[in-house]
């Protein structure tokens, strides 16, 4: 089943890759399902792996979304960690076309899939990113417990002090945090350097902004058709300047366009110019 529904909140993709941002409607995976210890598994083609996409689900009332990576190939995408993904629910998608996917209870193998998933680097998670579960559990919680039954065991079994079995539950626990993280460290690079990925720079679109910030001064500007994450940049640089978004009857004094041929060129930096249209 391949229908559509609008998404309400496309304007939380502000910080998504370019391929992602593009996209503005869910293609429906299952309808009238019951959520209860489901997760979603995908089949993505390898030409889209590492792009940014939202899962999307509507309850009786409310509309819910959530963001993730895709993997190449056919993974499981955790979900029941989620309050809103309980119960009966009326329809779920995704922002990818043209990708097959299903509702499934997740197999002793994807659970462990899951919970290796590297975190992907990107400008949106560079400071955050969504804890990890095992088995539907937070990995917050799973370490916790962990320390807890490795102390117990230490004071009950192996007879040491408290103080003792405390700290050693604590090494426990820590030591299996690390591991996690090593293995996602090296995953992640070995990734990035196979793909030769890496994070969009910001430098051209910086000094250009900084410098079309001058001409313009108090005059209004618009944006021609650009790059859209430099089209963001732009607007939060040149946020202090009135923009005025292009329409019928709207005619700003200066013009951002990657068309050198769209009016008198006041600056160019890398592949953006400002002109003033003739």
């Amino acid at each position: 089943m391949k229908l559509l529904f609008s998404l309400g909140f496309i304007t939380a993709t502000a910080c998504f890759p370019m391929t992602a941002r593009a996209q503005d409607q869910a293609y429906v995976l299952a309808a009238n399902f019951s959520a209860q210890g489901n997760v979603i598994e995908l089949d993505i083609p390898p030409r889209i792996d590492g792009t940014v996409f939202l899962i999307v689900w509507n309850t009786e009332h409310e509309q819910y979304y959530k963001r993730f990576f895709a993997r190449a190939g056919t993974h499981c995408y955790e979900m029941r960690d989620l309050p809103s993904w309980q119960g009966h629910l009326n329809v779920v998608g995704i922002t990818l076309p043209e990708v097959s996917g299903r509702i499934k209870k997740p197999t002793f193998f994807d659970e462990i899939d899951m919970f290796l998933e590297p975190e992907r680097i990107t400008l949106g998670t560079i400071n955050f990113v969504p804890a990890h579960t095992l088995f539907g559990w937070s990995w917050n919680t799973v370490l916790l417990l962990v320390f807890l039954i490795s102390a117990v065991c230490c004071a009950t079994f192996k007879r040491k002090p408290f103080v003792v079995s405390v700290f050693l539950g604590f090494l426990v626990s820590w030591g299996m945090m690390d591991l996690r993280i090593m293995y996602n460290h090296a995953a992640v690079l070995y990734k990035m350097e196979k793909d030769q990925q890496g994070a969009l720079s910001l430098t051209d679109v910086k000094v250009f902004a900084d410098r079309a910030s001058e001409i313009i001064g108090r005059a209004t500007w618009g944006l021609g058709p650009l790059d859209g994450f430099a089209s963001r940049f732009l607007r939060y640089r040149l946020a202090e300047h009135q923009y005025v978004p292009a329409g019928p009857g709207r005619s700003p004094a200066f013009w951002i366009t990657q068309d050198p041929k769209e009016g008198e060129i006041l600056w160019q930096h890398a592949n953006q110019y400002l002109v003033k249209k003739n």
